[in-house]
């Protein structure tokens, strides 16, 4: 959980290093499911976050979230 909230927080930041999505969408993805696993202060950067994208934006960062999920969380669970 920590580890993805951290992520989140570089990407917000814009000192992430994938560039195949926006960094806001990619931060996104990764507050959203630190937020899901019980972290109060990534639940609150994920609704500002939501307030930063569009629409496209948007869908797109809750695909990447739901395929973090798969690929990140699940696995460990």
């Amino acid at each position: 959980m920590d580890a993805m909230f951290f992520l989140g927080t570089l990407y917000s930041n814009d000192h992430g290093r994938d560039t195949s999505a926006d960094t806001n969408v990619i931060a996104y993805a990764w507050m959203h499911n630190s937020a899901q696993l019980g972290n109060a202060t990534a639940s609150a950067i994920e609704k500002r976050l939501l307030m930063k994208l569009d629409p496209d934006q948007t869908k797109a960062a809750q695909a990447l979230a739901s395929e973090y999920l798969e690929k990140y969380v699940k696995p460990f669970k």
